[in-house]
């Protein structure tokens, strides 16, 4: 049986971060996957400046894939809508190294399909650690040309992945998407098989309502 840890991470207050880290501790808890959250934690301190926290995830990824078979990143706005349906089968297919959801739009600069990022799953494997280290020192180079946030290209912390490993032909055979209807961006309404979402609420505070709303939908 496949151990799976199941990871997430945020710094600063988040109005609605108690209901989505209980929703994913219980979630782990049923299933007996490990769950580690870094909330403010002196673990990032010394890569505040200049990585933003969609980069550190990355950093995350690299340390904490040693000692599982399996690791899913979650952002901390994603949510689990069905916690009867186990991650074995969805993010840790035997036949892929990495898996994805479906695309949400095209990239701006190459035409590539765009996947989330903020909800995906790596096997514990050489080809996962090359990857995953290219993914982190693209960021380095990319500071050296321009120390401000820009992502707007296909070197951003998103498209990166999406361009350079999920629609590569090289990579193609290490990858499984999966489709929006069963886990991916914002809630799909009638859709059944959706059991895990990602709902980009950021700050806003009016989203702590919509969690809350969630949370009254989640079957268990």
């Amino acid at each position: 049986m496949s151990k799976i840890k199941v990871i997430t991470a945020y710094e600063g207050d988040c109005c609605y971060q108690d209901l989505t880290l209980g929703n994913m501790r219980e979630y782990c808890q049923r299933w007996g996957y490990e769950f580690k959250a870094n909330i403010n934690s002196p673990y990032w301190k010394p890569l505040v400046y200049p990585h933003c926290m969609m980069w550190r995830k990355t950093e995350m990824l690299i340390e904490e894939l040693h000692d599982c078979d399996w690791i899913l990143w979650l952002d901390l706005d994603c949510f689990f809508l069905n916690m009867t349906v186990p991650l074995e089968g969805a993010f840790t297919d035997e036949t892929a190294d990495l898996v994805i959801t479906g695309s949400f739009g095209p990239c701006p600069e190459c035409g590539k399909a765009v996947h989330n990022v903020g909800l995906l799953s790596f096997r514990n494997c050489n080809w996962s650690r090359e990857i995953l280290t290219g993914w982190w020192d693209q960021e380095h180079e990319r500071i050296k040309l321009n120390p401000a946030p820009e992502y707007t290209h296909c070197v951003g912390e998103t498209l990166w992945l999406s361009c350079q490993v999920v629609e590569n032909p090289v990579h193609v055979s290490h990858v499984k998407i999966l489709p929006l209807a069963i886990a991916g961006w914002a809630t799909i309404t009638g859709s059944p098989d959706q059991f895990l979402t990602h709902q980009y609420a950021a700050l806003q505070p009016a989203k702590r309502k919509m969690f809350e709303k969630l949370e009254q939908r989640v079957i268990r």
